[in-house]
């Protein structure tokens, strides 16, 4: 079975920092483990920026929503 980052709405909203605790660390173990999810999570934090009017730069994960936190 393939995983589909597009079809992973928990998956976009830790890409756009709207997850917090257990429900945030859950998330980060699917993106840790699939390629594909790290690859989704990269692409959606820099689309803002991409948007006219959006940031000038890319959305950042909330405090302890990164790698190693």
């Amino acid at each position: 079975m393939t995983y589909d980052p597009t079809q992973d709405e928990k998956l976009t909203a830790y890409a756009l920092g709207e997850l917090e605790g257990a429900e945030a660390i859950h998330v980060e173990k699917t993106h840790d483990e699939y390629t594909e999810a790290r690859q989704y999570v990269e692409q959606v934090r820099q689309t803002p920026a991409l948007l006219p009017g959006g940031r000038s730069k890319a959305v950042e994960p909330s405090d302890g929503c990164r790698p190693g936190d």
